[in-house]
């Protein structure tokens, strides 16, 4: 039977953070790891789903450079998910995520993410 590939490939309102308050308080309150390539900072959440907060400044690249690493986290994001825990995480990216290949992009996300599960 065919399955549709939009629905593994969606990114729904419900698993964003888009208000300026949630980014600020999650900023202010939750927990942070450092990497070369990224920051992210990680808040327990209450609801039943997880979410992501993107920052990507334009001193990494331009509007194209900053698509392509927006849509590399929310993909290894998604990839991710499937953890019981449901948690607020906002990811900033750095200007070394740049010359990352894709393999050293996930195993970059992986371990920072590793790490904030540990923690939380």
């Amino acid at each position: 039977m065919y399955q549709s590939t939009r629905n593994r490939y969606e990114f729904p309102k419900r698993n964003r953070i888009l208000l300026r308050r949630d980014f600020q308080s999650i900023l202010k309150g939750g927990l942070k790891v450092v990497n070369r390539s990224l920051v992210m900072v990680a808040r327990k959440n209450a609801d039943g789903n997880s979410r992501l907060g993107i920052i990507v400044s334009k001193k990494v690249g331009n509007a194209i450079v900053r698509n392509r690493v927006k849509r590399q986290l929310r993909e290894a994001f998604r990839a991710r998910k499937a953890t019981d825990r449901h948690f607020d995480l906002i990811i900033i990216a750095r200007r070394s995520v740049v010359s990352l290949g894709h393999l050293g992009f996930h195993d970059s996300f992986n371990h920072c993410l590793g790490l904030l599960l540990r923690k939380c």
